[in-house]
């Protein structure tokens, strides 16, 4: 497979996610050009005594989902 150009090395941020948007997936757009992006999702803040994890798939060139 031949290389494709992007000039995009490295995208971050934070994501707020709303009040009853747990099991749910949910589609995240990506605003750099990646080649073969990869996602790396960060610790969850603490707000409350259930722990909790994050689950990512169908990432792509534009975008990514996650679910709680």
């Amino acid at each position: 497979m031949e290389a494709v150009p992007y000039t995009t090395v490295a995208e971050f941020g934070d994501i707020n996610i709303p009040e009853g948007q747990t099991d749910t997936w949910i589609e995240q757009a990506i605003a750099g050009e990646f080649n073969v992006p990869i996602v790396v999702m960060g610790p969850l803040s603490f707000n409350g005594p259930n722990p909790m994890t994050v689950r990512v798939k169908d990432v792509t060139r534009t975008s990514f989902k996650y679910s709680l």
